[in-house]
Formats: C-alpha cells, sequence, structure tokens
C-alpha cells in the first residue's frame, strides 16, 4: 500500500508531480454564404506541460506549442431535410509533424431520433526530425439514437489505414468499434 511506503505530504507531492497542466486558446468566425450554407474557421493554440520524475516513475516531456488551424464549408438540406454536410480542410503545427487534413462527413436524420454520421478524412503528416512521412486514412460510421432529452446512445466502427511514405512498404490497418450512452 502507498501509504505504508509514503506520507501524506509525499503522496500529494507524487500527485502533483505526475499532473500535467495544458492550456489552450480558440478564435472561432463563420459566415453564412447563402441560406443553408456557411463558412467557418478556427485557430487554436495548445500547450501540454511534461511531468517531474519521482517516487521511481519517470516524467515526461510536454508538447511545447501545438497550431491547429480548419477551414469548414458547411451546407445544410443537401441530400435529405435537416441534414449537414460539412467539408473541412485542415493543418497542423505539432511539436514532432506538420499534418494537412481533408475531411468529409454528413449527418443524415433517418427518424425523429436516429442520425447516421458517415466521415471519411485524409492527411498527411510531414515528419520534422525524420523522412518517415505518414499518409492516414480513416473511414467511420456513427449511429446516434436520443433515447430521451437527457440520455443518447451512440455506436461508432470504423477502420483507419497508416502508410509511410507514398509508395512505401510499410503500413497498418486498424479496425474498431464503440460504443457509450451520453447523459446530458
Amino acid at each position: 500500500d502507498i501509504k505504508d511506503r509514503y506520507s501524506n505530504r509525499e503522496i500529494k507531492q507524487l500527485a502533483l508531480d505526475r499532473t500535467s497542466i495544458s492550456k489552450s486558446l480558440s478564435l472561432s468566425a463563420s459566415q453564412r454564404i447563402k441560406k443553408d450554407m456557411k463558412v467557418t474557421g478556427d485557430i487554436t493554440v495548445f500547450d501540454f506541460e511534461g511531468t517531474k520524475s519521482s517516487g521511481g516513475v519517470l516524467g515526461f516531456e510536454g508538447t511545447g506549442f501545438d497550431y491547429f488551424y480548419t477551414l469548414q464549408l458547411v451546407t445544410n438540406n443537401t441530400f435529405m431535410p435537416n441534414d449537414v454536410v460539412i467539408t473541412g480542410l485542415g493543418i497542423s503545427d505539432k511539436a514532432l509533424y506538420y499534418a494537412y487534413a481533408l475531411t468529409f462527413s454528413t449527418q443524415l436524420p433517418l427518424k425523429d431520433k436516429l442520425r447516421l454520421i458517415p466521415e471519411l478524412r485524409f492527411e498527411y503528416q510531414d515528419q520534422k526530425e525524420s523522412p518517415e512521412n505518414k499518409l492516414k486514412q480513416r473511414s467511420t460510421m456513427r449511429a446516434d439514437y436520443r433515447l430521451s432529452k437527457a440520455f443518447r446512445f451512440e455506436v461508432e466502427a470504423g477502420s483507419e489505414w497508416i502508410g509511410d511514405k507514398i509508395g512505401g512498404d510499410s503500413s497498418s490497418t486498424n479496425l474498431f468499434l464503440t460504443t457509450g450512452v451520453t447523459m446530458s
């Protein structure tokens, strides 16, 4: 037991040493172009601090500042009444790499309480200190069922393919399934 090895003051200090601080700042803007169309943009700055080594556990370095820029075209009533279609471009300047992303998603209201939300994302990662650049493709299908005003049930299935440089010989594919209940 940890209380047999450390005093309460030492336990508190170990907890503080393991606690990282993150800070973020976001600026967003949107402009309606037509009745069912708007453009949105976001700039986000994120800082994730590291932790100290103590109690036999190694700390880790923080990431420093990460920068995210997104631009989206959002349309409504494109394929069916009350749908939402989002086409997005994103650029990230992270500690280890630059990322360039293109995203397509839609929210399709099938019934009063049920929505299907397919998404397709392509991302290219340009590593800053390595020639091991990556290409990613992620496809998901999510179903969102509103049980009541306070509860929602979600299920999401998808795949993610990650490959090294375009034309490279190393790649992996991950499949996933998640479910959850959300209470608001």
